[in-house]
């Protein structure tokens, strides 16, 4: 009688230090979506031994990140990675507990081996992640350029005494500009300045006479700012809007333009566009540029232009903007080449011939950087 009662205390008591141990159940997940809270949850039995039991998670190669798993309404164990730190490729952790008195021991991976949970990207995301390798992680681009251009001569002004003084048409300009990318729908923000300076005949000097007894050759030019939104509908489809602030010696002057892409912005594509300007006139084109060569990223454009225009007659003032006709439309063909001479740094260079009528004409030379990060 007496064994079988210690028999039965012994069983009770092996049961009860059983019943002491921790024991944890944990299912790992193994993959989440880009933006979406991540779920650690962990059942313990015997959790009131428990000093703490805690998650450590980092993206991938990162600092380590320590949370403390807290009582779930199911009675396990759960902690949530916030859906703001979900970001691909991949976050990593482990889980450790500690009871009082003992030191931190592992109960799933390691810090040497963490689990890993693929973390998958939107398909916004992923197109973001596309176009910034595209452009070499470069999110910022400055620009240096300026250029000159020469359309020929047409008539001269006769000064009296036989002296004879050629009418000029000409002008150079010269740009600075700031882009930021965002690589989403609305691919860039741009903001430039722009000042450009001319001389222009009077429209008398465009007709058959090669004389004019009357007028100087015009001066002419603007200062102006221009705000652009590129937006990329698609990857091989976008366009841009540019609105134009300026001003000139008459006043105040207003302009637009806009510029549709067919084809991918880093490699071969047709670009058809064109702007406005109050008093300076219109530039429309049609560029073609491809990537074939390595390092040298080229371009051709056919440009119909009657800029700059020089619309005023004489005695013009900005109470009393007197207008004519102005210069005509010409024609421009322009080659332009940048040579990628580091991963930040691009030397650009343009030639070209342009021309108001088949018998007269001028180049164009220019040139510029510019720096991405």
């Amino acid at each position: 009688m007496l064994s079988i009662i210690a028999l039965g205390l012994f069983a009770a008591a092996s049961v009860q230090a059983g019943s002491d141990e921790l024991h944890f159940s944990h299912r790992p997940p193994a993959e989440v979506a880009s933006g979406s809270p991540l779920l650690i949850a962990v059942s313990v039995e015997n959790g009131w031994k428990l000093g703490a039991l805690e998650l450590h998670w980092r993206r991938a190669n990162q600092e380590w990140n320590t949370v403390k798993l807290g009582k779930a309404e199911n009675g396990g164990y759960a902690a949530i990675v916030g859906p703001t730190e979900v970001r691909p490729p991949s976050i990593e952790y482990y889980l450790s507990s500690r009871e009082p008195g003992q030191a931190e021991v592992n109960r799933f991976a390691s810090a040497q081996v963490p689990h890993p949970v693929v973390v998958h990207a939107s398909d916004d995301e992923q197109t973001r992640e596309d176009r910034l390798v595209r452009y070499r992680s470069h999110s910022s681009r400055a620009s240096f350029s300026g250029e000159y251009a020469g359309f020929g001569g047409h008539g001269a002004y006769d000064a009296g005494n036989g002296v004879r003084h050629p009418y000029r048409d000409q002008y150079y300009q010269v740009q600075a500009d700031y882009s930021y990318r965002l690589f989403t729908v609305l691919q860039a923000i741009k903001l430039g300045v722009v000042r450009a300076r001319g001389e222009v005949p009077p429209p008398l000097a465009f007709d058959s006479s090669t004389t004019v007894f009357n007028e100087n050759t015009r001066r002419t030019g603007i200062d102006y700012g221009f705000g652009e939104l590129a937006f990329n509908l698609v990857d091989r489809l976008g366009f841009t809007a540019r609105l134009i602030l300026g001003a000139d010696d008459l006043g105040f002057a207003t302009g637009a333009g806009g510029t549709l892409r067919i084809g991918a912005d880093t490699g071969t594509h047709a670009e058809l566009g064109g702007q406005i300007i109050q008093r300076y006139g219109f530039d429309t084109f049609l560029r073609l540029a491809w990537d074939t060569v390595p390092r040298w990223p080229i371009g051709f454009s056919i440009h119909l232009t009657n800029a700059p225009n020089a619309p005023v007659g004489l005695g013009a003032t900005p109470d009393h903007p007197l207008t004519d006709g102005g210069a005509p439309v010409g024609i421009r063909a322009l080659l332009d080449a940048g040579f990628e001479a580091t991963q930040h740094v691009t030397l650009l260079m343009k030639v070209g011939y342009q021309a108001r009528f088949s018998t007269d004409g001028g180049p164009t030379l220019g040139g510029g950087v510019v720096v991405e990060w």
